[in-house]
């Protein structure tokens, strides 16, 4: 949307995760198809198709299939991967539920200033 695709460093630096997790994560997604690897210097990365169309369960199963675990006891007691995770858990409580990761990162972005605060349920 008008930004250039962002390099693992600030990803990193944005969901403030450990970067060592995130280059991990990110080598399984683009081993998966579903993120594209630009440049050869100074990588960056970006969804492969439009996240309206990528269901959820798709990146969890690829994730899942490519084996290991990629985040840390550190990684994994972040602030940000608690919520994640609480909103993935809830987008799957209704039966029949395919929520996309167009919905889920709409649910986790952060507001424009002054709009939504973290009790109303933003990060």
């Amino acid at each position: 949307r008008g930004k250039s695709p962002p390099a693992a460093e600030e990803i990193s630096a944005e969901l403030n995760l450990p970067l060592r997790p995130v280059n991990v994560m990110l080598k399984k997604l683009v081993e998966a198809g579903l993120v594209n690897e630009l440049g050869e210097k100074g990588k960056s990365y970006q969804p492969s198709r439009d996240l309206s169309g990528l269901a959820l369960r798709e990146v969890i199963r690829s994730l899942r299939d490519s084996g290991g675990a990629a985040l840390t006891p550190e990684t994994e007691n972040s602030v940000l991967v608690r919520e994640v995770k609480k909103r993935i858990a809830a987008a799957f409580a209704a039966p029949g539920a395919n929520p996309t990761v167009r919905k889920l990162l709409d649910s986790v972005s952060p507001a424009p200033s002054g709009e939504d605060t973290p009790e109303e349920g933003r990060l």
